[in-house]
């Protein structure tokens, strides 16, 4: 199994949590060589058999909200949980972070958030299998956090990603949704340093809010492939994957073919690099012909005592993120987090996100850049509270489609957070 597909899960690497993040907008996480740096406020466990909660109350203020002129200001409770089952063999993992976002103002209403995902890891002789599920309610696109709501002082935490995910590289205003990614993978290894690997998943994206421009749309995919250990730090892998996108009740169709190419390099035991390349083929009902694209991925991760961070680029194709009909995403993004000393601790991510009409389309071309930068400040108050401050910038503009017409986010809007965490550190399930 390559670290590929350790980036489609929620599960353990050795005796370490390993949480990855969702690609595009959000800055993707890459499988950590060790246990992330220690970070005040919530984290997750890094011991099997260990769980993790926090209970964070914040004041955020929003300046140009939904692209426009107006300040939104909000009262908020969220809470985040993160389990590790004891098992070697068979372990289980959840992550968990939800509240309540009571608006004080009369530019956004009041609205809840729910993020879960789960995990089982199942090892037989020759075969490992991994199941699982990520479902979250957001009332925005995902963009900074464990939550993927700015403000609310968990910027320090990866987002969790099971699959591959919708691809939210466009930037929505205010609008309630549901979106859920269920996956399975099998793996069989054939001798000590060679597997095969299939891969089945199956996403579904809801738009809630009463909105005639919203997209909601459904994806199936399956992929399978060689993996190879040359050595100790070197691993190769060649995939083949089949993607379909539908919209509900929308003409629109699509499918996706793509070969690629893969090399896993472990330059130290802290660093990790993971690239991909290969071609990739488009066709459907809004094409004129078949179109060619190349498709990749690159992603570093570095891990020190006090220190963690991650680079990575990816390109492909994605559902359009409820605002079209499907779109090549060329994204970026920078995570960081660092204990500065016994008492503060500082957390960053920068991302940039292309968006533009696949080639040979027949509906009207666009092009859509979004840009996200958050960073957060954290201070220990005791051996349970922690407080806590953060700023986030969003900047989207958009060509070729009108905002107005759309659900699509045009404009420059900043967030500014504040607010206290209680969080007891890990707690031991069982002996």
């Amino acid at each position: 199994m390559t670290k590929k597909t350790l980036l489609c899960h929620i599960f353990f690497c050795g005796s370490t949590v390993v949480l990855l993040g969702v690609p595009v907008v959000r800055a993707q996480a890459v499988p950590a060589a060790t246990a992330p740096a220690p970070y005040q406020g919530f984290d997750v466990p890094d011991l099997r058999g260990n769980l993790t909660y926090a209970v964070s109350a914040s004041e955020t203020v929003t300046t140009g909200y939904n692209g426009g002129d107006g300040t939104a200001t909000s009262t908020n409770i969220s809470g985040d949980v993160a389990y590790l089952s004891r098992s070697e063999t068979h372990p289980f993992s959840a992550v968990y972070s939800g509240g309540f976002l009571g608006s004080t103002s009369g530019y956004q209403p009041s609205t809840t958030f729910q993020n879960l995902s789960l995990s089982q890891v199942l090892k037989q002789k020759k075969w490992n299998f991994i199941v699982g599920d990520t479902v979250s309610y957001l009332p925005q696109s995902p963009t900074v956090g464990l939550s993927g709501i700015p403000g609310l002082g968990d910027l320090a935490i990866d987002p969790v990603q099971v699959g591959q995910g919708f691809g939210s590289g466009i930037l929505t205003n205010y609008a309630n949704r549901v979106s859920n990614f269920a996956s399975a993978t099998a793996t069989r290894n054939l001798t000590g340093s060679t597997s095969i690997e299939g891969t089945g998943s199956y996403g579904i994206q809801r738009f809630l809010t009463d909105s005639v421009f919203a997209l909601n749309s459904n994806q199936v995919t399956g992929s399978g492939g060689l993996n190879h250990r040359i050595n100790a730090r070197n691993t190769v892998a060649a995939n083949y994957s089949y993607s379909r996108f539908t919209y509900v009740d929308e003409p629109y169709t699509f499918n996706t073919n793509g070969l690629s190419f893969e090399y896993v390099r472990s330059f130290t035991p802290r660093l990790i690099m993971d690239a991909s390349i290969g071609p990739q083929w488009n066709a459907g009902t809004t094409f004129s012909s078949t179109s060619l694209s190349v498709a990749g991925s690159l992603f570093f991760s570095y891990v020190r005592e006090k220190t963690s961070m991650s680079l990575g680029y990816t390109r492909g194709t994605n559902n359009g993120s409820g605002v079209v009909p499907g779109a090549l995403s060329d994204s970026i993004g920078f995570s960081a987090r660092r204990m500065l000393n016994r008492a503060w601790g500082a957390a960053g991510s920068v991302s940039y996100a292309h968006s533009s009409s696949l080639a040979n389309v027949t509906t009207t071309p666009f092009s859509i850049d979004a840009v996200v930068a958050s960073g957060q400040l954290s201070r220990q108050l005791s051996r349970s509270f922690s407080a806590f401050g953060s700023y986030t910038i969003q900047r989207q503009t958009t060509q070729g489609i009108v905002a107005s017409s759309s659900n699509a986010f045009s404009g420059l809007s900043q967030t500014f957070g504040f607010g206290v965490t209680y969080s007891p550190g890990q707690i031991r399930l069982g002996r």
